[in-house]
Formats: structure tokens, sequence, C-alpha cells
């Protein structure tokens, strides 16, 4: 299961670069890890949402979907579903779905991940961009692509005064476990946590051996 985590942290495909793992017995934030398990905590894409409107930025999730890459390029929405519509995670029913192919987009930067569409008021652009250059250089990226101001983004109209963001899915690290036939249970927005108690991917392989898992 490292091994793949750490191979869709390198390429880029998850919320930022830190982990957190937790034995059976063990709470991350309010969630307990049941006997038997192991659990992978990883940074959800909500959590840009809280610091743009700590930025004074108002931002809006409009839908969470698959999104295709094609030569590490994100090219179109295979499967959406609007957050309006569901009282479930769309993440999690794709990972289940088998509708994602995040191994093979961190391997040979062509598949499908999750992804997130979000909308930013037009004239907030320039800060936005600021912020998320703030974030990235405390790891904690995970932004696929930014839209002109006033236009579509792959195919997807917003209202005037307003431009698109695409985020990655938090939960496309456990997506490739699911892929790779390691069975997991995936909880999006789970629980706040302490973000200095988490890990760079790059300590996984340390750690697990630490505790002796």
């Amino acid at each position: 299961a490292i091994h793949e985590l750490t191979q869709v942290f390198t390429a880029g495909l998850g919320m930022g670069d830190y982990v957190y793992i937790a034995r059976a017995g063990e709470r991350v934030g309010n969630f307990y890890i049941p006997p038997g398990k192991v659990g992978i905590g990883t940074i959800c894409s909500v959590t840009l949402n809280g610091i743009l409107l700590r930025a004074r930025i108002p931002i809006i999730s409009c839908f969470g979907g698959v999104l295709e890459i094609q030569d590490k390029t994100p090219i179109r929405f295979t499967d959406i579903i609007y957050y309006n519509g569901t009282s479930l995670d769309p993440l999690e029913i794709f990972i289940k779905g088998g509708l994602t192919q995040v191994r093979s987009a961190a391997r040979l930067g062509n598949g499908r991940i999750g992804a997130g569409f979000r909308e930013i008021p037009t004239v907030a652009v320039k800060k936005t961009l600021q912020v998320l250059q703030q974030l990235k250089t405390i790891g904690i990226g995970g932004i696929a692509l930014v839209g002109k101001p006033n236009h579509a983004l792959l195919g997807f109209p917003v209202e005037d005064g307003r431009t698109a963001l695409i985020v990655n899915g938090g939960l496309n690290p456990t997506a490739a476990l699911e892929e790779a036939g390691i069975p997991t249970s995936n909880y999006a927005l789970c629980t706040l946590f302490e973000f200095s108690q988490m890990i760079h991917y790059k300590e996984l392989t340390n750690i697990v051996l630490e505790k002796d898992y």
C-alpha cells in the first residue's frame, strides 16, 4: 500500500504531499480506527475552501467528477455528480464503482482521477493565485487547472464574473489502493486534524517500519 500511495503523491495527483498513518485503536480526530485496520489520512480538497475563505475569497464547490488525463494534461470529465444533488461524496462513489484509473495516471500520465470543480470571483483571481503558490511551497498543492476569467473550463460554463478551478481529489491516493486490489473504506470530509502531525509522503516507509505495523 505504501508503494501505491507514494506513486500517486510523487505524480502530484493528491491534495498536497502530506499523510497520516494510524494503527487500529487510534483516533484520527473524531474518527476511530477499527480492529484489523490501518488508517490513512489525506488532506481533503475542501481544505482549500476554508483557506480561501480565510483569505476573504468566497468559493463555490459545484461538483465532483472523474477527470480524464492524457499526457499528464486534464482533457475532460467523464462522469460528474453535482454536490447539490447528493448526500454522498461523489469520489467515494466513483472509487467503489471502479471508475478511476489513478494508478495509470500516476505511472503513465494517462488515466482518470477524482477531481472537484470550483468557482471563485474573477476579481479575486490574482489573490487566489498568490494563496495557491503559498500553499504549494508548504506542500498543500493539488490544483489541476485554473480557467480563464468568465470562460468555460473543460466544457463547463461559469457565470459572468466567475472563474473556474479544478482541484485534485483528496481520496486519489486511496483510490489507487482500491485499484491495486487492496480493499478500502473511504470517508471523505471525515474530520478536522492538526496539520503539524501529518508527515511528508517520502517518510512513509520509515514511519511504518518504526511503528512495526
